[in-house]
Formats: structure tokens, sequence, C-alpha cells
């Protein structure tokens, strides 16, 4: 409760001694290309046969290369 009551002290780029022009914006490093929105989930599958699961785990596991 006690940290209610203490001040907020606000700086500036005067204060820091920060050119403007070296942060925001203007300054940044990385520039956003394009944004698109993410793909919808498709829908998962069910397997019931010990022997389908099997099949199916490891041909999605070899897909993405993880075997």
């Amino acid at each position: 409760m006690g940290a209610k009551k203490k001040p907020i002290t606000t700086w500036s780029l005067a204060d820091l001694g920060v050119d403007s022009a070296a942060v925001g914006l203007g300054a940044a490093s990385v520039r956003t290309v394009d944004v698109a929105p993410t793909p919808a989930r498709a829908a998962g599958a069910i397997f019931t046969d010990d022997l389908q699961l099997s099949s199916h785990l490891a041909d999605f596991l070899a897909g993405r290369g993880f075997i």
C-alpha cells in the first residue's frame, strides 16, 4: 500500500541526454514489411486403432524431420 504514495519521476529525453533522432520509429533497426492474419486451425484427427495411430504418428514426425 505504501507504493501507491510514492512519487513517480518522469524523465524527458533531454533529462537523459538522448538525441530524439536516436530513438523511436525512425531509429528502429527492424522494419515491418508485411502483416497477415494467422491461418485458421484445421480440425484434428481422431484415431481409434493402435496400428493406425502409430503409422500416422510416425508419418507426422518424419514429415517434420523429427525422426
